[in-house]
């Protein structure tokens, strides 16, 4: 899967884990999650075709970086962008590894959660994969 190569991406990227260590989650964070971290999930997965008919894999990943402040969260956010931003080639290990063919940030956004008291920057990429 698409997603277990993200994570390998996301867990093994040296700028990252620098900043993290090993706090990369799937969809959501755990409870009393230990700051900074990235979570990330699949926003949308649409169905493209090329002419010959065949399906185009594509994906739509958040990727959300997350601090307990906001200068953290920016720099959380900027190494997963030089990480993934531009990226092409095999993502990801063993069974789940795919073949990444673009890989481009789309959007960012800046968000405090009140009820943690945290910030969040939120990335969308699209992932164009074999």
């Amino acid at each position: 899967m698409i997603s277990e190569a993200l994570y390998s991406k996301l867990s093994t990227d040296s700028g990252i884990s620098a900043i993290v260590s090993t706090r990369v989650y799937p969809v959501r964070l755990p409870q009393n999650p230990v700051f900074p971290c990235v979570s990330f999930q699949v926003i949308t997965e649409p169905r493209t075709y090329t002419m010959e008919g065949k399906d185009a894999p594509n994906v739509i990943f958040q990727i959300d970086c997350w601090a307990k402040t906001h200068v953290g969260a920016h720099q959380l956010a900027e190494a997963v962008s030089a990480s993934l931003s531009g990226f092409r080639g095999t993502m990801g290990t063993g069974g789940s590894a795919r073949y990444v063919s673009s890989c481009l940030q789309r959007n960012a956004t800046d968000l405090f959660e009140p009820e943690v008291n945290d910030y969040r920057v939120s990335l969308d990429f699209s992932v164009w994969y074999n």
